[in-house]
């Protein structure tokens, strides 16, 4: 994807961010995560200036200088962005059934068929790989990986089910009751507040057995698939292609 591409998918996602209803931290963190997904920096400051109250120019630039975490990359990324403008009622890309159709596909809807060009959703060819490396120790930081993920995928007031807890059967491992009366906004309150023990937020886990999360929020009331109060996003698995090309896929998508 060229940079104008993505220029102007953000561009129309911004269309549904109102910089005069943010408080100065999402403002903030529109322009970090411009900047992490590889926006120009003249394409926040065009869209500040949305807010005269508060615009100031030169502003935005010497924000975006600043924008550095311990690794030397901005502490949010451009999915950040997006969600925002998602929760404003922008959608990035709509499908479409094989007849041409803007309409979305129907939930008993069959993808298959002979390949045309509206068929196929994405050109492998055009994804380049990436390799992925295993942090270093000194580059994992498991508190902001956490808070990223539930700043990410919920709004600050869903409520967020996780397990940590679990039982051996058989040789196998099942996940316990688990959580769900916190919204990310309290988890990720806590998160940045515990000094790094993060086990004294969501609990210990078994390492032989690992934790469990549901991306789907719920009703506060428990955490089986009846509790599931909105399903915006599902697990796409591939046996075929390799962990470097779906990253790609994914990083197209947005």
């Amino acid at each position: 994807m060229s940079i104008n591409e993505k220029e102007t998918d953000l561009r129309e996602a911004l269309d549904y961010i109102n910089p005069a209803a943010l408080s100065y931290n999402d403002w903030l963190r529109v322009g970090m995560g411009l900047k992490e997904a590889g926006y120009p920096a003249s394409m926040w400051e065009d869209w500040s200036a949305r807010d005269p109250r508060r615009y100031h120019s030169g502003e935005c630039l010497r924000k975006w200088e600043s924008f550095r975490d311990e690794n030397g990359g901005p502490p949010v990324t451009g999915a950040t962005v997006a969600k925002m403008a998602m929760d404003n009622g922008w959608k990035p890309y709509r499908t479409r059934d094989f007849t041409g159709s803007d309409e979305g596909l129907d939930w008993n809807a069959v993808i298959g068929g002979e390949e045309t060009a509206d068929s196929v959703f994405l050109d492998p060819e055009r994804v380049e790989p990436r390799t992925l490396e295993e942090p270093s120790d000194s580059q994992w930081r498991p508190v902001r990986e956490i808070v990223r993920y539930l700043d990410t995928l919920f709004k600050p007031t869903d409520y967020v089910g996780y397990v940590t807890e679990s039982f051996e059967k058989e040789g196998k491992y099942f996940p316990k009751k688990g959580s769900y009366d916190r919204t990310a906004e309290q988890l990720i309150v806590e998160l940045e507040k515990c000094d790094g023990d993060i086990g004294a937020v969501l609990g210990d886990y078994n390492e032989n057995a690992g934790a469990w999360i549901r991306f789907n929020p719920v009703d506060g009331k428990g955490i089986g698939n009846k509790n599931v109060a909105a399903f915006r996003y599902a697990l796409v698995e591939s046996d075929k292609t390799d962990l470097e090309m779906q990253n790609a896929l994914i990083r197209e998508l947005y």
